[in-house]
């Protein structure tokens, strides 16, 4: 069912009468689905415990290679993808790219992953243009000025 809203509400989010409501593409679209809580398995454990390390990674990386990732997402959901489209967040692409390092380099893993290991095994990564460059982000139309490198905090 395709539901329109007026304004001033072009989406919402939250949970209502068990459904989970979701806004996307600056309240473009939104979603709704029913309120589900998945069972626990060990591929969940997994996938949480890298989900959690990659988060404190993520808070080592510099903020203007973090503003160079957010310009990423920017251009990638305008050059790959429709308005219409979902397209993933800038956080959801730094774990994209983390997927691809690993994939690239079976030595590392992602649960134990630090930020000083990014130096350590001269990942790719040290700008958004290098992460692109090296096949780990996939590629958008400009990245000459994704140059902002990580310091660490």
């Amino acid at each position: 069912m395709l539901v329109t809203m007026m304004k001033p509400f072009r989406s919402f989010s939250g949970i209502m009468d068990e459904l989970v409501y979701a806004g996307y593409n600056e309240g473009y679209i939104c979603y709704s689905r029913d309120y589900v809580i998945p069972r626990a398995t060990a591929n969940n454990e997994k996938v949480g415990s890298i989900a959690t390390n990659l988060g404190v990674v993520y808070d080592s990386f510099d903020s203007g290679w973090v503003d160079d990732l957010k310009e990423y997402s920017y251009r990638y959901a305008t050059d790959v993808q429709t308005k219409r489209d979902r397209h993933p967040s800038f956080y959801s692409l730094f774990g994209k790219m983390w997927w691809a390092v690993a994939k690239d380099d079976p030595t590392i893993d992602l649960k134990t992953v630090t930020f000083a290991d990014i130096a350590l095994l001269d990942i790719g990564i040290k700008t958004i243009k290098g992460a692109i460059d090296n096949g780990f982000l996939p590629k958008v139309h400009k990245i000459d000025d994704l140059i902002n490198t990580y310091d660490g905090v």
